[in-house]
């Protein structure tokens, strides 16, 4: 079971990461700014974790949305504005699906074998399976605060004065 604490590491994990990635080269060299948080429309998802396959390779994903997708271990050479097209999704640890899921190319960063892109159109098959994981995100997520809540409770509270005498409320 995921605890608070590991959740708040990988957040923050994810955090450094987006602050040491604002400004990138881009794949000719030029410096290019990511998109600040606050100007995305779907917010990002680092879990589940995820695997896409495009030109055949598979590839993980270091962060998602209904939005787009940051692959990592991306070693083409493919242009800002190129389109494309994801052949299969899946989860770590479950099965692929053969999806039809376009995109745009936002960035290449070569240099950290990184694809930046944007998800123009998608089939069924891949919108469902991208809720299905949103969902189950959410489903955690509620899990958790449920569990921290629960916790909350069962801590005995020290009332001021009662502390040198022992007692719990």
């Amino acid at each position: 079971m995921v605890t608070s604490q590991q959740l708040i590491e990988v957040s923050l994990q994810g955090l450094m990461r987006q602050q040491s990635a604002a400004v990138q080269p881009g794949v000719d060299g030029t410096a290019v700014r990511c998109m600040s948080e606050e100007q995305r429309r779907h917010p990002r998802m680092t879990t589940p974790e995820m695997e896409v396959v495009l030109d055949g390779k598979p590839h993980l994903t270091l962060n998602w949305s209904m939005g787009g997708m940051v692959l990592e271990g991306y070693a083409g050479r493919r242009a800002t504005g190129a389109l494309l097209t994801i052949e299969h999704i899946r989860a770590l640890g479950g099965e692929m699906t053969p999806v039809r899921v376009h995109g745009r190319v936002l960035r290449n960063d070569v240099h950290n074998k990184r694809l930046v892109i944007s998800l123009l159109h998608m089939d069924s098959a891949g919108h469902d399976l991208l809720m299905s994981f949103m969902e189950e995100r959410v489903r955690r997520l509620r899990k958790l605060r449920s569990a921290d809540a629960d916790s909350s409770f069962a801590r005995p509270r020290i009332v001021a004065g009662a502390a040198s005498s022992g007692v719990a409320r």
